[in-house]
This record gives structure tokens, C-alpha cells and sequence, in this order.
């Protein structure tokens, strides 16, 4: 993602409906929650946050299981 700025991310909330190949609309932009909501501004919650990370995809992954 080499490139890309935080201008040419659109985050949508789940209650957004999107098909394939739509274009952009202001309708649809306006839905978008800012960047900021998802980084962490602190060091205490972004370990918080990329630990949960971590154990999540480990366990999606099948080297841990939800038990341990």
C-alpha cells in the first residue's frame, strides 16, 4: 500500500451497502468515519490494540486455540 494516503481511504461502517465496481459518491463519502477513530493516539493503547491483533490472527490461523 505503498503510495496511498489517508485522503484515498474511505472506512464505511458495516450498515454501509457497497456492490462492486460503485462509484464514489459525495451520498457515500458522507457516511465515512474519520481515520482518526481507528489509531490509537498513545503508545498504551496501540500495544493493547496489536497484541489483541496478533492473538486474533493466531487463532485464525490455527496456531492457538481460543482455550489457551
Amino acid at each position: 500500500m505503498s503510495g496511498v494516503s489517508a485522503q484515498q481511504i474511505l472506512i464505511l461502517p458495516d450498515s454501509a451497502e457497497v456492490a462492486d465496481g460503485q462509484a464514489v459518491t459525495p451520498e457515500l463519502e458522507a457516511q465515512g468515519q474519520p481515520l482518526e477513530t481507528f489509531v490509537a493516539l498513545n503508545a498504551e493503547d496501540a500495544l493493547a490494540e496489536a497484541l489483541g491483533l496478533v492473538l486474533r490472527s493466531a487463532v485464525a490461523d490455527g496456531k492457538i486455540t481460543d482455550e489457551e
